[in-house]
């Protein structure tokens, strides 16, 4: 698989971001455009998609089930990337700990640890971090 299609679709998602922003500004349908910048409508679409997807869950039919697949996977940059223009997130940073996450969590395969053990851990990293960060 190619390591920079993740780059390349974070980059599709900004540019249309970007487009809508405009739009927004420049244009009679400004109803229309808002919603393609608003996180809201992200979380919403992803229930939508998921919904979908589900539906085609079926044999002999990955090219509309990836299809539908690929609708998620855009909705939910679209919203991390929408989250992060409203200063609530990172994207980089949402990157880095699912990385860490489920690298983690993966571990206890060959090290023979609990799982519940390290999500424990990873709940304790999360509050203490939390803490620091807002209080």
């Amino acid at each position: 698989m190619r390591q920079d299609i993740l780059q390349e679709l974070l980059k599709i998602v900004e540019d249309k971001y970007n487009v809508n922003v405009t739009q927004c500004k420049n244009q009679p349908q400004t109803e229309y455009f808002q919603k393609y910048i608003s996180w809201r409508f992200y979380f919403d679409l992803i229930e939508e998609e998921i919904l979908e997807a589900k539906k085609e869950l079926k044999k002999d039919n990955s090219v509309y089930l990836e299809d539908e697949l690929s609708d998620i996977l855009w909705n939910y940059l679209s919203l991390l990337h929408c989250l992060e223009e409203e200063w609530y997130i990172s994207k980089q940073q949402v990157l880095e700990r699912c990385l860490k996450k489920f690298s983690e969590r993966t571990e206890w395969i060959e090290a023979w640890v609990l799982w519940n053990k390290i999500k424990s851990q990873q709940k304790r990293e999360l509050l203490d971090e939390h803490n620091k960060k807002y209080n």
